[in-house]
């Protein structure tokens, strides 16, 4: 049973990790979308692609806050 447990926690730390090393990536190319205008139309805040991307953003912000609070957690316990 530790062995699935130790698997868990091997991929958690993998995907944290990659996370972590790109996320700033995905914040700059959502925010220059959003500055940019979009794709160009006239009616650009009622546009699908804005609402999408403001989706995955707060999706990137919630799974920071995931990230930070139990990595926090984790290094209390230790």
């Amino acid at each position: 049973m530790w062995k699935i447990g130790s698997a868990m926690s091997e991929m958690w730390n993998y995907i944290k990790s990659f996370y972590l090393r790109y996320h700033a990536v995905f914040y700059v190319g959502i925010i220059a979308y959003l500055l940019r205008g979009g794709d160009g139309r006239e009616d650009y805040f009622s546009s699908e692609k804005v609402v999408i991307y403001l989706l995955l953003f707060l999706t990137f912000v919630l799974f920071d806050y995931i990230i930070f609070y139990f990595s926090k957690k984790r290094s209390k316990s230790k």
